[in-house]
């Protein structure tokens, strides 16, 4: 693919994803209260990162319940990046598991909304897989209105 095709899909993939973003944000409070409490649970330590998935990117979550693989990494990422000693997990998983989504993307951020890591390393298979993650990293940040209204600073 050439590089102005590439930049063109990146930014039909950026209109894709600010439309289903802004689709998904029926019923959300925005009222001082709410914002503060929302934004108490998001910094939990070990219960923030999971309460921030469910809150803000309905568009990702397809059932309440949760798998094995996600209980897992709710639990060890949060305890991995408060951890004052490096650490590394090796975590394999079947396609379609949102595993990309969940570690890549949710986690990255939430490490910067609430700053626990101000730079982040995407690594991926290949620039083909990394830019795109990026721009939808991006896209949340810009779009996002539920994560615009509890954290305009983002």
């Amino acid at each position: 693919m050439k590089l102005k095709e590439f930049t063109q899909s990146l930014k039909q993939l950026a209109a894709q994803l600010q439309r289903t973003i802004e689709a998904e944000v029926i019923g959300f409070a925005s009222n001082p209260a709410a914002i503060a409490e929302r934004r108490a649970r998001v910094l939990d330590p070990q219960n923030g990162f999971a309460y921030f998935v469910q809150t803000y990117f309905p568009h990702y979550i397809r059932t309440p319940a949760q798998s094995e693989l996600h209980r897992y990494l709710f639990f060890r990422l949060p305890q991995m990046v408060a951890s004052a000693q490096n650490e590394a997990d090796a975590i394999a998983a079947p396609r379609g598991e949102a595993k990309s989504t969940l570690v890549t993307q949710l986690f990255t951020l939430w490490c910067l909304i609430t700053g626990r890591k101000h730079y982040i390393i995407i690594v991926m298979d290949s620039i083909d897989q990394a830019y795109p993650m990026l721009e939808a990293i991006k896209a949340e940040l810009e779009f996002n209105p539920r994560l615009q209204t509890d954290f305009p600073e983002a």
